[in-house]
């Protein structure tokens, strides 16, 4: 399995558990609006961790970036200036590897940094059920 199905695996496990966990009944919300701050937790550990994934891939870009570019430098017979030898060097498929799976992970954290938002707002969409429910009984 290649790290690029990997990524969209995990957006899709990711989509399938969120849209579990936003489920409001009106027979439970008080046990979701307990289990919020849990749900938000498992969210943004993923978040950070994901952050924090493609910050090490950003670093392993740059190294692999100048790894093709003294490559090139020891191969070509011709001199190139340095932008030039870089232009070249992202078509190595090491650099392409990397930038593909920085963005995979940039999908990811996009994604992961929405749910975060979502699920900070869904005590709003608790209260506001629960004064909906109060104005349908009166």
């Amino acid at each position: 399995m290649t790290v690029k199905s990997q990524n969209i695996d995990l957006l899709e496990v990711y989509s399938k558990e969120f849209s579990e966990d936003c489920v409001l009944e009106r027979a439970t919300l008080d046990e979701k609006l307990l289990m919020i701050p849990g749900i938000k937790a498992k969210y943004v550990t993923r978040l950070y961790r994901h952050k924090k994934e493609k910050e090490e891939l950003g670093k392993l870009y740059v190294v692999a970036l100048d790894k093709a570019v003294e490559e090139l430098v020891k191969t070509s017979q011709v001199k190139l200036s340095r932008p030039a030898l870089e232009k070249a060097a992202h078509s190595h498929e090491t650099v392409q590897k990397i930038s593909e799976r920085i963005q995979d992970l940039s999908l990811l954290v996009d994604y992961l940094e929405k749910v975060v938002t979502t699920i900070s707002g869904i005590g709003y969409d608790i209260k506001n059920i629960v004064e909906w429910t109060k104005m349908e009984l009166t």
